[in-house]
């Protein structure tokens, strides 16, 4: 585990004092900076309401429905205002409690304990980064449901539902109440001013649309981004992230310095406009090699959402015959708890070859850009051997439902049923893995490239 564990061991006392200065104009100008875009919003679309603004203002709502949320989050920190009553005043009450959350007080004691023990075990947001990486087919499912307000739809309804309980109806009511009736009560006068400007309809549509759709698809690029699929888990600059988001990502993806995610762990006190200078003065001392930051999010996403389980990326696997050369055969695999399985005939020769000899090397590749590929060394070891395959049928059948679908997965394994196979699996964590992918647009070719394959003086043009 690394000793890189304190913001002292990154930031003298000065800088860390520094880093945590509170400016009250800073702060006064978020707050009616997300609330301004949003109310302009309002009024722009209210006024020249057409089928493009209304789309334009979900998207702008959405994002500022986050901002809301990250200024809140900043208030968490006590990172709002000096003064703690107004800090906690401002976070609920001005951020919170429109939209959908409720104390600052509760979310706060959660919250800390992510800052606590981020990415162990004990870690209650582990669960949002824990799934990661995962397949491009998983992640396009993901999206769907949160633009078209399924994810909304299910996690709303959820957190009234756990609201409104009680062993009878009065106390179920009671409960509610306590819960979301200040929520309640802002949101009707907020919808009152709809209504007074004729545009009733405007409230649902540039409200709670955006609740339900960009906001979440927003914040489920935030969660992982900032800590799916890191690096080591144990180290202070590499189990959270960092993302160089441009101005159109700021305006719809992240803002307020929600990008800078990592710094902010490190001193998590900081007001949110002070951590791009804790991201530059890290610059300065060096530490960039070490840092997890990703120049955007489509980055982010190359590193987060993987190809391995992706339906059709056939595997090549190198054995060794008996005269020592190389066999290398296209194969169909399954890549699951951590393990790579395969299925050779019985009379393949390469199933002879793993019998004399289990050294193997894997490849993986894709076809499209980023051209990712994955290169694995390690010995495969049987798990089934010839004849029991009864045994394994089900691997069988999700290992052809990734190159086949559902229906040829079922025609395929009775059509094959009768050829003896083995099973074959690569533990990973038991042999060596590297990756790489192409550079993005944005990317400099040094970044991906390991310095090795470069004479010295030359760089990537």
């Amino acid at each position: 585990m690394t000793t890189l564990q304190r913001p002292k061991d990154f930031f003298s006392d000065a800088e860390i004092e520094q880093l945590r200065q509170h400016s009250p104009w800073r702060s006064a100008y978020a707050l009616l900076h997300c609330w301004g875009v949003i109310v302009a919003t309002w009024v722009v679309v209210g006024i020249w309401t057409n089928p493009l603004t209304v789309l334009l203002g979900i998207f702008i709502i959405g994002a500022r429905q986050l901002g809301l949320g990250v200024l809140s989050h900043d208030g968490a920190h006590f990172a709002l205002s000096r003064n703690r009553k107004l800090n906690d005043w401002l976070s609920e009450w001005v951020l919170s409690r429109p939209f959908t959350s409720g104390t600052i007080y509760g979310y706060r004691k959660y919250h800390l304990q992510h800052h606590a023990f981020t990415q162990q075990p004990e870690d209650p947001d582990l669960h949002l980064s824990k799934p990661f990486p995962i397949s491009k087919t998983s992640f396009r499912r993901k999206v769907w449901r949160d633009l078209s307000g399924q994810t909304g739809w299910k996690q709303y309804g959820a957190m009234f539902s756990d609201a409104f309980k009680g062993e009878t109806t009065g106390q179920a009511l009671k409960n509610g109440w306590r819960r979301f009736g200040p929520n309640i009560v802002i949101n009707l006068f907020i919808l009152a001013g709809f209504i007074l400007a004729g545009k009733w309809y405007l409230y649902f549509l540039l409200w709670w649309v955006p609740a339900l759709t960009w906001n979440r698809f927003v914040t489920r690029l935030r969660n992982i981004g900032e800590h799916a699929a890191v690096p080591d888990d144990n180290d202070r600059l590499r189990n959270t992230r960092t993302i160089e988001a441009n101005w159109l990502e700021r305006a719809f993806i992240a803002p307020y310095g929600v990008n800078y995610h990592l710094e902010h762990h490190l001193v998590v006190n900081a007001p949110w406009y002070n951590l791009k200078r804790a991201h530059q003065m890290l610059i300065e001392k060096g530490f960039l090699e070490q840092m997890e930051v990703q120049p955007n999010y489509k980055a982010m996403l190359a590193v987060a959402i993987e190809f391995l389980n992706e339906p059709g990326v056939l595997m090549r696997i190198a054995v060794v015959r008996a005269d020592g050369s190389p066999l290398v055969t296209p194969i169909w695999f399954l890549h699951e708890a951590g393990s790579i399985y395969f299925t050779p005939r019985e009379k393949s020769a390469w199933f002879a070859c793993l019998r004399r000899d289990p050294r193997v090397s894997l490849c993986i590749d894709e076809q499209p850009l980023p051209y990712r590929k994955v290169i694995v060394e390690g010995a495969a070891e049987l798990v089934f051997d010839v004849g029991a395959d009864d045994q394994w049928r089900d691997l069988y059948q999700r290992t052809a439902q990734k190159y086949v679908g559902e229906q040829g997965a079922q025609a395929y394994v009775q059509n094959t049923i009768d050829q003896p196979r083995g099973l074959f699996k690569v533990v990973l964590d038991n042999a060596k893995v590297t990756s790489w992918r192409m550079p993005l647009e944005t990317e400099d070719g040094m970044g991906i490239w390991h310095d090795r394959y470069y004479v010295p003086g030359t760089h990537f043009e």
